[in-house]
C-alpha cells in the first residue's frame, strides 16, 4: 500500500488535519494531542510500575505493594515523590554537563517514539476520528517514514546510556555504558530486519498505512511468516535492557550499571524511560505485526472506544510478557547474549527478510512461488545447521549431545513459565508485615522505658552505671540532688538528665542489667519510624511509665501492638532494693514493668547511750 501524499509541496505529515493550514484550531487539537499522549504514557507508566511489582510478587508468592492506596496502587507515586525530595548527588570527578543531560537522551526519544503510534481511529474506513468537527488521526504525528523515525530515536536512546556511564567518573558505570553500546549496537541489526520485512509485505513506511494494510489483508504476524515477530520480541527486550538481557546493570558484577552513580530526580528519569521504553516498544509491536487498534466493533454505541480498547488489550498482552520473563528467567551470560545477537537473531532475520523479498519479486514476474519458498527454506535450514554446527561442536564434545542438551534446556525454560504462572493463584504464605507481626519472644530487647514505685516516686537514682556499661555510647545520664520539699525519687539523687539515641542503640539489655534498682526495662516494642533525628533521641519525659497509669508512653510514631508491653527484660539483681539475701548470686525475671513496690527503708542500728561495762576489774 503506498501512502497517500497530497499534491503540491512536500509535506512532512499525511494527517487530514494538517492538509488544511496551521490555524489556531488546528494547532489547538495538535496540542491537545500532544499533551493527551503525554499524559496517557505517564500514567499507563505509573500503572505499569505497579502491575509488574505486583504480578512479579504474585509470581513469587509474595504479597508486594499492599499499603500505598487500595492495593498497593499509589506506591509508584509514593516512591516518585520520595526521589524528588531526595539529595541530588553529583560526583567530584563528573563530567556535570554530561552527566546533567543523559537522563534525558533517554527519557525524550521514548515519547517521541510513542508519538507515532495510532492507539485508535476506524480503520474499516479512512481510520480518522472527528475532533471538534476536524477529521484527523487519533495518533500525534504520521510521518511518511515512522518506521525509520523509529528506528533513529531508538538508536539515540542508547547516547543517555553511554553519555551516563561515561561522565559519571567511575568504573562500573563506564562498564555498563560499554555493555549497553556493544548489547544495542548487536540487536540493532536484528531489530531493523525484522522491522524491513513488515515494511516489504505492508509497502508503506508509514505506521496508520501499515495499521490500514493489516486491517484490509491480514496481520503482518501472519503475512510475514511469524518469524520476524519472534525476532523483534526477542531483540526488542534486549533493546529495552529487560530481564533476561539486563546485563547493564547487573548488580552482582557493576553494582547499579550505567546509573550507579545517579540519584533523587535523574535515577527517576533513567527509571521513568526505561519503562516508557517498554510500553512504547509494546505499542509498536502491536502497530507493526498485530493489525494496531483494528479490531470488531462490538457496539455501534461509542464505537469509537472499541479501537481503543483492542489497542489496550494487545500492549497489555505484551506487558505481561515482559513482566513473565523476568519473573521467570534468569539473566544470560555476556557471551550467550552476543551468541544469540550474532550467531542467531542476525543470520534467521537476515535470510528471512531476502526470502520475503524473494517471494515479492516472484509474486510480481510470475514465478513458481512453491518452488521459491522450498529452495529458501532448503537454503535457510543448510545454513543453520552449518551455524549450529560451528557454534556447539567443540572438542570432546558430540553434535547429538549438544542437541540434546540444547532442547533439554528449552523444555526446562517452559518448565519454569509454568511454575511462575501457577504460583500466581496459589493462596500467599508470607506473613502481610507490618500488618501481621510474628509473635516475639518473653525476652525480647525493644524499646526503653523507665520505671517508677508504685507510690510515683521514679526507681533511678542517677547513677549514670548503665552508660558507663554502654558499648555504643547511646545513654547519656546525669544526676542531681533530690529536691527536699518535692523528692523525685527515694534515695538521695536522681536522674535529672536521661536520654538514649536509639539511632546507636544495640539493644544488647546491659543497661537494664547494670542497673542497680531495676528503673531501666525494656519492652516488646522494637519498630521505630523517624521522621527527624531528634525523635530518634528519647527523652527522660518520653521513657519514664505514666505515673497514674504505670504504662509506657506512646508517642505518636511507635506502632504498640497488643502484648508489646506485657513483660520486661529486667533482671532482679543481687542489689534489688529489697535486700533479700535469697537473692544472692542469683538472676530471675521480676514482674510487669511500671510500678513496683518500693521496700522499706532499712531500720538505722541506734547507738547505746551507757558506756560499755569494762569486763577487767576495778
Amino acid at each position: 500500500m503506498s501512502h497517500a501524499i497530497p499534491s503540491g509541496p512536500l509535506v512532512l505529515a499525511a494527517d487530514p488535519l494538517l492538509n488544511q493550514g496551521l490555524g489556531p484550531g488546528i494547532v489547538g487539537i495538535v496540542l491537545l494531542k500532544v499533551v493527551v499522549a503525554f499524559v496517557l504514557l505517564l500514567v499507563s507508566v505509573m500503572l505499569m510500575i505497579w502491575f509488574e511489582r505486583k504480578l512479579v510478587a504474585d509470581m513469587h508468592n509474595r504479597i508486594g505493594p499492599s499499603v500505598a492506596g487500595p492495593f498497593g496502587i499509589l506506591q509508584t507515586l509514593a516512591d516518585g515523590i520520595k526521589l524528588f525530595f531526595k539529595e541530588d548527588l553529583v560526583p567530584d570527578r563528573a563530567d556535570r554537563i554530561v552527566f546533567k543531560l543523559a537522563p534525558y537522551l533517554s527519557l525524550i526519544p521514548a515519547f517521541l517514539v510513542f508519538a507515532i503510534v495510532p492507539i485508535g481511529g476506524d480503520f474499516s474506513g479512512d481510520g480518522t476520528v472527528t475532533l471538534f468537527g476536524e477529521r484527523t488521526y487519533l495518533q500525534v504525528a504520521d510521518p511518511p517514514v515512522g518506521v525509520l523515525f523509529f528506528l533513529a530515536l531508538s538508536s539515540i536512546a542508547v547516547y543517555g546510556v553511554m553519555l551516563a556511564g561515561w561522565s559519571s567518573g567511575s568504573k562500573y558505570p563506564l562498564l555498563g555504558s560499554v555493555r549497553a553500546s556493544a548489547q544495542m549496537i548487536s540487536y540493532e541489526a536484528a531489530l531493523g530486519l525484522a522491522i524491513a520485512s513488515v515494511f516489504l509485505t505492508s509497502g508503506s513506511l508509514s505506521t496508520h498505512d501499515i495499521v490500514a494494510g493489516q486491517v484490509a489483508g491480514h496481520w503482518n504476524v501472519l503475512a510475514t511468516g511469524v518469524v520476524p515477530f519472534l525476532v523483534f520480541l526477542v531483540a526488542g527486550t534486549a533493546e529495552l535492557n529487560r530481564p533476561p538481557f539486563d546485563l547493564v546493570e547487573a548488580e552482582q558484577e557493576l553494582v547499579g550499571g550505567f546509573h550507579t552513580e545517579y540519584s533523587s530526580l535523574r535515577f527517576a528519569l533513567f527509571f521513568l524511560a526505561e519503562f516508557m521504553n517498554v510500553i512504547t516498544m509494546s505499542a509498536i509491536a502491536v502497530t507493526l505485526f498485530l493489525g494496531g487498534p483494528a479490531g470488531p466493533i462490538l457496539t455501534d454505541t461509542l464505537g469509537w472506544v472499541w479501537p481503543i480498547l483492542w489497542f489496550g488489550l494487545k500492549v497489555f498482552a505484551f506487558l505481561f510478557g515482559f513482566v513473565w520473563l523476568r519473573a521467570t528467567l534468569p539473566r544470560f551470560r555476556y557471551d550467550q547474549l552476543m551468541d544469540l545477537g550474532w550467531k542467531v537473531l542476525i543470520p534467521v532475520s537476515l535470510g528471512w527478510f531476502l526470502l520475503i523479498a524473494t517471494l515479492n519479486v516472484a509474486r510480481d514476474r510470475g514465478w513458481p512461488i512453491l518452488v521459491v519458498v522450498l529452495g529458501g527454506v532448503a537454503v535457510m535450514v543448510v545454513r543453520g545447521g552449518d551455524v549450529v554446527r560451528s557454534g556447539r561442536q567443540g572438542p570432546g564434545r558430540s553434535l547429538g549431545r549438544s542437541r540434546g542438551r540444547g532442547s533439554g534446556r528449552l523444555m526446562g525454560y517452559f518448565r519454569g513459565f509454568a511454575v511462575t504462572f501457577r504460583k500466581m493463584f496459589e493462596q500467599r504464605v508470607t506473613t502481610p508485615y507490618p500488618k501481621q507481626k510474628r509473635d516475639k519472644p518473653t525476652r525480647f530487647h525493644g524499646r526503653h522505658v523507665l520505671n517508677r514505685y508504685e507510690d510515683g516516686m521514679e526507681k533511678c537514682i542517677g547513677c549514670e552505671l548503665c552508660a558507663g556499661v554502654c558499648p555504643a555510647q547511646c545513654i547519656y545520664v546525669r544526676g542531681a540532688d533530690n529536691p527536699e520539699d518535692a523528692p523525685v525519687s527515694p534515695g538521695e539523687r536522681y536522674g535529672f538528665v536521661y536520654e538514649i539515641n536509639y539511632l546507636r542503640c544495640i539493644h544488647c539489655d546491659l543497661c537494664v542489667e547494670a542497673c542497680p534498682t531495676e528503673a531501666i526495662t525494656e519492652t516488646n516494642l522494637f519498630e521505630f519510624s523517624f521522621t527527624t533525628r531528634a525523635d530518634a533521641v528519647y527523652t527522660r519525659d518520653e521513657l519514664l511509665v505514666d505515673a497514674e497509669t504505670g504504662q509506657p508512653n506512646h508517642l505518636p510514631w511507635e506502632d504498640w501492638r497488643p502484648g508489646d508491653d506485657e513483660h520486661t527484660s529486667g533482671w532482679m539483681r543481687a542489689t534489688a532494693p529489697s535486700g533479700d539475701s535469697t537473692y544472692q548470686g542469683r538472676v530471675a525475671w521480676s514482674g510487669e514493668l511500671g510500678y513496683g513496690v518500693r521496700a522499706a527503708e532499712p531500720v538505722e542500728p541506734t547507738e547505746s547511750a551507757e558506756p560499755p561495762v569494762d569486763g577487767g576489774g576495778s
